[in-house]
C-alpha cells in the first residue's frame, strides 16, 4: 500500500472517533429489547441469567446494538 493510499484509508475512519459503545441504561432497555425484535434476523429471545446490553452511539443515534448472557447454568459432561 502507498502512502497516499494509506492516508486515504485512514481518512475514511476519523469520523469512527466519535463512536460511543457503552452500556445501556434501565431507561433504555426497552428500546434496545425492540430494535433486537425488530431487526435481528432471529428476533428477540431472552437473555438467559446475567446478561449486559451495550449500544454504539454516533451523533445521539443508535448504530449497533450488542448483548451477552450468562453461560448455561446446567450442562452435562458432554456439553
Amino acid at each position: 500500500m502507498s502512502h497516499e493510499e494509506a492516508r486515504k484509508s485512514t481518512a475514511n475512519r476519523e469520523p469512527l472517533h466519535d463512536v460511543e459503545v457503552k452500556p445501556i441504561s434501565r431507561d433504555e432497555r426497552h428500546q434496545w429489547d425492540e430494535l433486537i425484535r425488530h431487526h435481528h434476523y432471529l428476533g428477540l429471545h431472552s437473555l438467559i441469567g446475567e446478561s449486559i446490553r451495550y449500544r454504539a452511539v454516533h451523533r445521539k443515534q443508535w448504530l449497533a446494538l450488542i448483548g451477552w448472557s450468562a453461560a448455561a447454568l446446567k450442562c452435562k459432561a458432554r456439553d
